[in-house]
């Protein structure tokens, strides 16, 4: 069953190797997820699901977020967890379970 949480993610500057703009509110996102606090095996990737509720002016978005693979593990996804998201091999953002 697929799990859905609230969470905050900031995006890396343009200058800085990260995304022009962050995602737009409504849109659906879908990049690489790697979580910092978890130990997963090694080679674990997974893509998240977002769906973007709210952007600011900051590069900041909160999203509701969930794994595009029912199979992914399910149990990360604990408010407080917080994780890298990238494009490719590019680190686009960073974020945090907020609910």
């Amino acid at each position: 069953m697929k799990k859905i949480v609230k969470a905050q993610i900031t995006c890396i500057t343009y200058e800085y190797g990260g995304r022009k703009n962050p995602p737009l509110t409504g849109t659906r996102y879908c990049p690489i997820v790697i979580f910092n606090n978890v130990k997963r095996k090694s080679g674990e990737f997974w893509s998240a699901d977002f769906v973007c509720t709210e952007v600011d002016e900051n590069l900041s978005s909160i999203v509701e977020f969930s794994f595009l693979s029912e199979d992914a593990p399910m149990d990360y996804l604990v408010k407080g967890n917080e994780f890298e998201l990238f494009e490719g091999n590019k680190k686009v953002a960073s974020g945090v379970i907020i609910e």
